[in-house]
């Protein structure tokens, strides 16, 4: 079917949304790149290092993805992150294919704890796993179209228990020290001399972006 006949059939619906903005890349194999970010109300992880905690509330969906596509449009941005909150908690299938549709790139920023076919859709899928601070159970299929992992490390016992989690992992795989300790971490993480994991910390926070 093509693109233009499924988005035809397809049921359209209204998405919970915290805010929309236009701003730079700051964490990941994208770091740098102007991108549209759409953060998405809602979020049962519940990691105590999160540093949008105001997501979390569940909220009234009223935001129509038509609208969501305009405004990426208008931004100029070649790029739309959908990010969070946890975007997998909503079904996000007709954003997705509406900004195909608009040649615009997709990336989603997710935690795995839940798992939707429409990643195999997106462009660039980055999981940021949160089963050692979370009661919910990790989805490992959505590794089967994750391009990169992105690891929060608070100590030592993180890094151990994500290289080996990760070890047959393919694909980009990325520590970032947590925000509150992370010159202790970063040095932690680079006595172990690791060649397959990048080691970063956000970028957008030291630009003093958004």
């Amino acid at each position: 079917m093509s693109l233009s006949k499924k988005l035809k059939s397809m049921v359209w619906n209204m998405l919970a949304i915290n805010e929309e903005f236009c701003s730079i890349q700051g964490e990941g194999k994208n770091t740098g790149v102007l991108q549209y970010f759409v953060r998405t109300q809602g979020c049962a992880v519940g990691c105590y290092f999160c540093d949008t905690k105001y997501t979390w509330k569940e909220s009234d969906a009223i935001t129509d993805e038509y609208d969501i596509v305009k405004r990426v449009l208008e931004s100029g941005a070649k790029w739309c992150c959908i990010t969070g909150g946890e975007p997998l908690e909503q079904d996000i299938s007709k954003l997705v294919y509406l900004l195909n549709f608009n040649n615009i790139k997709t990336q989603i920023e997710t935690s795995g704890m839940y798992y939707h076919p429409i990643v195999a859709k997106i462009d660039w899928v980055c999981c940021s796993p949160k089963m050692l601070y979370s009661k919910k159970k990790f989805e490992d299929k959505i590794l089967e179209d994750t391009d990169e992992v992105k690891c929060v490390v608070t100590n030592e016992k993180d890094l151990d228990f994500y290289l080996d989690y990760f070890k047959d992992f393919k694909g980009e795989k990325v520590f970032q020290p947590v925000d509150s300790d992370k010159k202790k971490i970063s040095h932690m993480i680079t006595e172990r001399r690791l060649n397959d994991w990048k080691v970063q910390i956000q970028q957008h926070v030291i630009m003093e972006l958004r």
